[in-house]
């Protein structure tokens, strides 16, 4: 209620403060509505039906991306199972060196509540980013060498594409998309699109029935079925049933990029509040101050040339992934 009211009184200051002002208020909103919502999270049960934080066990299971073939979606799928205890903050990245690794184990273990039957570090991107990041499936033998994973992988074009989106409504990527794409040195595109290569990485340290890796597709189009094998997968009740499983989130059709008048407010005065939040904050927080000074990214299309480039390039990747899984990826590479 307090910090409503700063937001609120805030806005009849001087012109010459308002902005400022507003947005320092908003860091307090968001933060505190954060913790108010956490706070009721685990008084609920919503994560993993428990009531305080572990800080005896380690996660059973770790989700290894990749990025933009909804995970973010899975956690949140994750997080509404009563058996299922998943992280405190969704993009914890714990074993990365820029991530939470040098906060130690004993804070790992804090970050998962007591009582699930099943943890699991449900968000973890960057832990097939290979060769950008290095020694991340070394790090978690180290530490939990009977850890499980469950890999969410897309047509490697269309992950792509996704991402290219996600880059420019961020203002981070200015190249056509084709150029982007193109790029196949570029961290951000062809190689988090090579998941066999990527799960190469693992398969020293870890056998390969360790692994679920899951078709973006069927978690899109057949949700119940594929929750009911993902769950069968981490030994907790297959036949669970949430309305949250009815919700798809960060969908690239919702992406805007700032205008230039909304990258001068960014620069002069939203950046310094932005830094500051993470998460969930970050996302309300753009969708309230800059929705106005946005415009929708429309979802670019890949000529015929540029496709026939990448589909050569993927190709032999895709062919030995599902020879490693013994599946096929219907609809791929088209």
């Amino acid at each position: 209620m307090l910090a409503t009211h700063h937001l609120c009184s805030c806005l009849i200051r001087p012109p010459k403060t308002k902005l400022l002002s507003f947005l320092v208020a908003a860091v307090h909103w968001l933060k505190q509505e954060e913790t108010v919502a956490q706070l009721r999270w685990y008084q609920s049960g919503m994560l993993g039906g428990v009531t305080a934080p572990a800080n005896d066990r380690l996660p059973d299971l770790i989700g290894l991306g990749a990025e933009k073939c909804g995970s973010t979606s899975l956690h949140y799928y994750l997080r509404a199972h009563p058996e299922v205890g998943v992280q405190r903050v969704k993009e914890m990245r714990f074993f990365l060196d820029d991530g939470s690794f040098h906060k130690g184990v004993d804070w790992y273990k804090r970050q998962f509540p007591a009582g699930a039957k099943t943890l699991m570090e449900s968000h973890g991107g960057g832990y097939t980013d290979y060769p950008r990041t290095k020694g991340i499936p070394e790090r978690i033998h180290g530490l939990i060498p009977g850890a499980r994973f469950i890999y969410l992988v897309r047509d490697p074009i269309d992950r792509m594409i996704s991402r290219w989106v996600h880059n420019y409504s961020n203002s981070d990527e200015h190249r056509p998309v084709a150029e982007a794409l193109l790029d196949l040195d570029d961290p951000e595109y062809a190689p988090q699109s090579m998941y066999y290569m990527q799960l190469q990485q693992y398969l020293p340290y870890f056998d390969v029935s360790r692994f679920l890796v899951v078709n973006h597709l069927d978690l899109l189009n057949k949700r119940v079925e594929t929750l009911q094998r993902i769950f069968c997968f981490l030994g907790v009740d297959p036949g669970f049933y949430s309305r949250e499983f009815n919700l798809i989130r960060h969908s690239s059709q919702a992406k805007r990029r700032p205008t230039r008048l909304g990258m001068w407010l960014h620069e002069n005065a939203g950046r310094r509040v932005f830094e500051q939040l993470h998460g969930p904050q970050r996302h309300w927080f753009k969708k309230l101050f800059y929705t106005a000074v946005s415009r929708r990214v429309k979802r670019p299309e890949l000529n015929r040339p540029v496709k026939d480039r990448l589909r050569e390039v993927f190709a032999p990747d895709v062919a030995a992934l599902e020879r490693l899984v013994g599946a096929r990826f219907e609809g791929w590479l088209q």
